[in-house]
C-alpha cells in the first residue's frame, strides 16, 4: 500500500507474535511455510530463507505423502478428510 518492499514472513509473524503476546493466555507458537514446489525441485531452495525466520519448511506434497497430520484442523479437515478425490 505504502511502496515500502517488506519480508512478508517477517510481517506475519510479527503480525502473530503482538496479537498472542498482547493476550492473558501462553501461547505455545509454531510457524510454518507449506508450498507445492516438491523438496526435489530445484525452485524449492528459494524458499530455505523461512528457516532463517524460524519457519519450519514443508513441500505440500510430503504431508500428504505422509500423511502429517497439522495443528490445524482446518488444514487437516480440507486436506486429508474432505479432500480425498483431491488427485
Amino acid at each position: 500500500v505504502d511502496g515500502v518492499k517488506r519480508n512478508q514472513l517477517v510481517v506475519y509473524k510479527n503480525t502473530f507474535d503482538a496479537y498472542y503476546n498482547s493476550q492473558s493466555e501462553t501461547w505455545q507458537k509454531h510457524y510454518a511455510l507449506i508450498t507445492c514446489i516438491e523438496r526435489s525441485d530445484s525452485k524449492f531452495e528459494q524458499y530455505r530463507i523461512a528457516e532463517k525466520f524460524d519457519f519450519n519448511l514443508f513441500s505440500f506434497y510430503e504431508l500428504l505423502e505422509n500423511d502429517i497430520q497439522t495443528e490445524s484442523d482446518l488444514f487437516n479437515e480440507f486436506w486429508y478428510r474432505w479432500g480425498d478425490a483431491r488427485f
